[in-house]
């Protein structure tokens, strides 16, 4: 991961195969960005997108730039090879992960050393 412009972590990847586009080239290298709490709402907005759908939006938001290509859009995901768009779907998963697990103090602190039990 590296800081982008704007301080955000892009994660950097290669896709395996690589979006090919309608001129022939192909687009491989790219980096994507963890989601924010705007971008949940944006989604939770977006009542046409199926089950299957919400992912490929969700990866689109999370897509910062792929090869020369100025905007990803899910269009572009819809037409990825399976194993890239599994491996853009491990990516995000691992950037974004489907559990947070908050470290508070209750977990620092065990509960019997607190009430004298």
């Amino acid at each position: 991961m590296v800081a982008g412009d704007t301080g955000v972590y892009i994660y950097e990847f290669t896709l395996p195969l690589g979006y090919g586009d309608d001129r022939g080239q192909r687009h491989q290298i790219g980096g994507m960005r963890p989601l924010t709490g705007g971008d949940e709402y944006w989604l939770d907005t977006q009542r046409e997108w199926g089950q299957g759908g919400g992912m490929v939006a969700r990866l689109a938001r999370g897509l910062v730039r792929l090869g020369t290509l100025a905007a990803i859009s899910p269009v572009h995901l819809e037409q990825f090879w399976l194993v890239d768009f599994v491996y853009i779907q491990h990516i995000y998963q691992k950037i974004n992960p489907p559990e947070v697990h908050f470290l508070g103090e209750w977990r620092a602190t065990p509960w019997r050393s607190c009430t004298g039990r």
